[in-house]
């Protein structure tokens, strides 16, 4: 079972998934939850839209681990909404919230730090996927093709 966290603008979504026959691809979403930000999220969501535009290092730095514990609350309520254990989820997967993508520009910043995503959940973290994608040639979206919504 894979587990993804992430966040849109208008509210934060995870994402329990796995494959039908057992070899890893395609993903299908097997459970999915998607939250408004919740008690002190709307705080978050307006500064991550200000940051966004407006490029306040301190205030992006703070966000990044305010962002991080949203992911871990989105992430535990996932796993007790499908019904498992925490020994039955092998990672979390995070995309982040995008503050900035340029792909043609060599560049994107994502921000909801993974440490405190794992130290909250006790699980590995894989994140910071659009950068790998962008340095390859690409635009920055390598899950895209590998993942189908019910």
């Amino acid at each position: 079972m894979r587990l993804q966290v992430m966040a849109v603008c208008d509210k934060i979504e995870a994402d329990e998934m796995g494959d039908q026959r057992g070899v890893g691809l395609p993903l299908n979403s097997i459970h999915f939850l998607s939250k408004k930000w919740g008690e002190g999220g709307g705080e978050v969501r307006e500064a991550v839209l200000r940051v966004s535009h407006d490029g306040d290092v301190g205030m992006l730095c703070r966000l990044n681990f305010a962002l991080g514990e949203k992911f871990a609350e989105a992430a535990m309520q996932m796993i007790e909404i499908a019904g498992l254990s925490m020994r039955q989820v092998h990672l979390i997967g995070s995309h982040g919230q995008t503050v900035r993508h340029l792909p043609s520009g060599g560049g994107t910043l994502q921000i909801g730090e993974p440490g405190v995503i794992a130290y909250r959940t006790g699980m590995p973290v894989v994140s910071h996927f659009r950068g790998k994608e962008i340095a390859a040639g690409g635009q920055g979206a390598p899950l895209v093709p590998m993942v189908k919504k019910p």
